[in-house]
C-alpha cells in the first residue's frame, strides 16, 4: 500500500508539472495585479456560468449536489477551482485505480456523498474580500456544510527582484482541525475579490489539487467496507434485488471481469453492469462466466428454503449456483430461454437448509448470457398455482402444479424446461397440445408433481387421467397426502403424443384440504389433465 501511495503522489506530481510547463501566464481576465475589487452584476452562480470552459466541472458538481440555490441566494464566499484542478486530480486518480483493477471514477458517477464532502471545503459562510483577511495570522473560516474549519490569509508575493513587489494573493488552507500549519493543506489564489450580487469569489490557481487530496485518497487507498448495501442484511424469507449486492467493491461485494458499469443506470461507481428493467427498478446484465455477487442476509428461522431467481435470456445454456458463507448449497441451476433479455422467468432451487442468523449468500454465474433481476428466498412449502387449492370435483391441468420448486412442488430428472411453452422458469417440461393447451411432456421415470386440492365432500369419485403416448407399457399412479389412491394406471399406446385418451379409476376421498401427487412411474408419455367427478 505504501508503494501505491508513492506511485500516486509521483503521478500527481507529473500531472502538476505538465500543467506548469506551459508557463506562468495567467488566464486573461482573471488576474488583476493591482488587486482592484471587481464587480459582477449577477449572482455567484451566474458568474460561474458566464465563464465558458473555465468552471464547467464546478458547475456540474454544484448541479449534482443541488447547490444552485445556495450560490444564487446565499451569502457565501466561494474559493473557486477551475476545470484544470478537476482534470488533474481525476486523471491521476484513475491511472492508479486502473493499476488496482478498479473502475474509473468520473464526476457523473462518483458517489454524491464523496463530492459533497470535497466541494463543501470551497464554500465558506459569510462574505470575505481580501482586505478582511489581512491579519498577521490570517482568518479562520468555516465551510457552509458541516462547519469544516478552514483558513485564509493575505500574502504579498515577490516580483522582479523586489520583496513583496508582486501581486497580493490569498493563501487558502484546509486546517483539518489541526493546530500546526505544517499539517495544513494550502493553495494560492489566481484572482481575488470578484464581488457578485450575493457573495464574493476568489479563484484558485488552476494547477492546485487542494480539496481533492482526501477525496482522491478515499477513492484510491481506503478499502471499500464490506457490508449490506442498504445498511442492513436482507431478511429471509424475503426478496433481494440483484443490483443491491454488498458494498466492498471487486472481490468484496462482487467479481466482474469488466471494470466499467456498461449499463450505468445504478451504482455507477461499481463495475457491475446495471440497466433499467422492464419489470421495474433495475437488472444486472452483460454477465460473464465466473462473475459473482454477494448479499448479506439474516435468516429469521432455521429450516428448509427454496431460492427463486428471476432471469431473462434469449438463448439456452445459462447456468448459476449459490453459495452460503463460501460453501456451495445448490446444484447447478439452468437458466431457460425466455425469449429475450427483458422477458422474465423464475427458476427455483431444490430445498436448501439454512441456519438462523447472519450469512453471506452469493450468486455465481457458471455460464453467462442472461440478465438477473431479483432473488426470492421462501420457506420450502407448497403454494397453489392459482392462489387457492384446486376444487374437487373439477378438472386440474397437469401444468398447474403448485409453486415450491424442485423437491417441494415437483421432482424432475433434469433442471431445464424442455418445452418452455408454459412456466419456463420451472424444471417441469411443458409443451402444447395440438389445440395449443399446455401439457406436461418429456416425462421420466420417478418424476412427480404436487397439487394442493380442496375436496368438497367425502365420497367416491371417478378420477380420469388424460394422457397420450406412442409407446407401450406406460403407467402412472396418484397419491393423496402420500398414500396411493389409484394403484397402477396403464396408459395405452395412442399412436402419438397429441392423441390424447382418458384413463379412469374410482377413488375414495375425504373432505378437506389435501396434497395430491401425480407419480410418473415410466417415461415417455404426455399428460394434459386429471378430472374428479361424481
Amino acid at each position: 500500500m505504501l508503494n501505491l501511495k508513492r506511485s500516486f503522489k509521483h503521478m500527481l506530481a507529473l500531472g502538476l508539472a505538465a500543467a506548469l510547463a506551459g508557463g506562468c501566464a495567467k488566464k486573461e481576465g482573471f488576474y488583476d495585479y493591482e488587486n482592484v475589487e471587481k464587480t459582477f452584476s449577477g449572482t455567484t452562480w451566474e458568474y460561474l456560468q458566464s465563464k465558458e470552459n473555465v468552471f464547467d466541472s464546478l458547475i456540474y458538481v454544484v448541479e449534482r449536489l443541488d447547490l444552485v440555490d445556495s450560490l444564487n441566494e446565499g451569502k457565501f464566499t466561494l474559493f473557486a477551482p477551475t476545470n484544470q484542478s478537476f482534470i488533474l486530480a481525476l486523471t491521476s486518480m484513475n491511472n492508479v485505480r486502473k493499476q488496482q483493477g478498479r473502475p474509473p471514477v468520473y464526476l457523473s458517477n462518483v458517489n454524491s456523498t464523496q463530492l459533497d464532502t470535497m466541494i463543501s471545503k470551497y464554500m465558506v459562510r459569510g462574505i470575505y474580500p481580501s482586505d478582511s483577511l489581512a491579519f498577521q495570522d490570517g482568518r479562520n473560516l468555516f465551510s457552509v456544510n458541516y462547519g469544516l474549519p478552514m483558513h485564509a490569509g493575505l500574502t504579498d508575493t515577490d516580483s522582479e527582484g523586489q520583496i513583496d513587489g508582486g501581486p497580493t494573493i490569498i493563501t487558502y488552507s484546509d486546517t483539518k482541525d489541526r493546530l500546526y500549519t505544517r499539517e495544513w493543506t494550502s493553495t494560492p489564489t489566481e484572482s481575488i475579490d470578484i464581488r457578485t450580487s450575493n457573495g464574493m469569489i476568489h479563484i484558485l490557481t488552476s494547477d492546485h489539487v487542494f480539496g481533492f487530496d482526501e477525496f482522491v485518497y478515499r477513492l484510491v487507498f481506503v478499502p471499500a467496507v464490506k457490508g449490506p448495501f442498504l445498511g442492513a442484511p436482507f431478511a429471509i424469507p424475503g426478496t433481494i434485488e440483484a443490483e443491491d449486492f454488498n458494498n466492498g467493491g471487486p472481490g468484496g461485494g462482487y467479481f466482474d471481469y469488466d471494470i466499467n458499469n456498461n449499463g450505468g443506470q445504478y451504482r455507477q461507481d461499481e463495475s457491475v453492469d446495471i440497466e433499467g428493467a422492464s419489470e421495474g427498478t433495475f437488472n444486472i446484465g452483460w454477465t460473464a462466466s465466473g462473475e459473482w455477487l454477494a448479499y448479506t442476509i439474516h435468516v429469521e428461522k432455521a429450516g428448509d428454503y427454496v431460492i427463486h431467481t428471476r432471469t431473462a435470456s434469449p438463448s439456452d445454456g445459462g447456468r448459476i449456483h449459490y453459495k452460503l458463507n463460501g460453501e456451495t448449497i445448490t446444484e447447478q441451476m439452468i437458466v431457460p430461454n425466455s425469449g429475450g433479455y427483458q422477458n422474465w422467468a423464475t427458476i427455483s432451487s431444490a430445498p436448501v437448509y439454512l441456519e438462523a442468523g447472519e450469512h453471506e449468500l452469493s450468486l455465481h454465474i457458471e455460464i453467462a448470457g442472461f440478465n438477473l433481476n431479483r432473488i426470492h428466498v421462501s420457506p420450502a412449502q407448497l403454494m397453489p398455482f392459482h392462489g387457492e387449492p384446486a376444487v374437487i370435483p373439477g378438472t386440474i391441468q397437469a401444468a398447474d402444479f403448485d409453486f415450491g420448486g424442485e423437491g417441494v412442488a415437483y421432482h424432475d430428472n433434469d433442471s431445464g424446461n424442455n418445452g418452455r411453452q408454459y412456466r419456463p422458469g420451472e424444471a417441469v417440461d411443458i409443451g402444447n397440445t395440438g389445440g395449443g393447451e399446455p401439457k406436461v411432456g418429456w416425462t421420466g421415470t420417478g418424476e412427480w408433481m404436487n397439487y394442493t386440492v380442496n375436496v368438497l365432500e367425502t365420497g367416491d369419485y371417478t378420477l380420469t387421467v388424460t394422457a397420450a403416448t406412442p409407446n407401450n407399457d406406460k403407467f402412472c399412479h396418484l397419491a393423496m397426502d402420500g398414500v396411493d389412491i389409484t394403484g397402477r394406471m396403464d396408459i395405452p399406446n395412442t399412436g402419438g403424443y397429441d392423441n390424447m385418451t382418458d384413463i379412469s379409476v374410482t377413488v375414495h376421498l375425504e373432505a378437506g384440504e389435501h396434497v395430491l401427487t401425480f407419480h410418473t412411474d415410466s417415461d415417455s408419455f404426455d399428460l394434459k389433465s386429471f378430472t374428479f367427478s361424481r
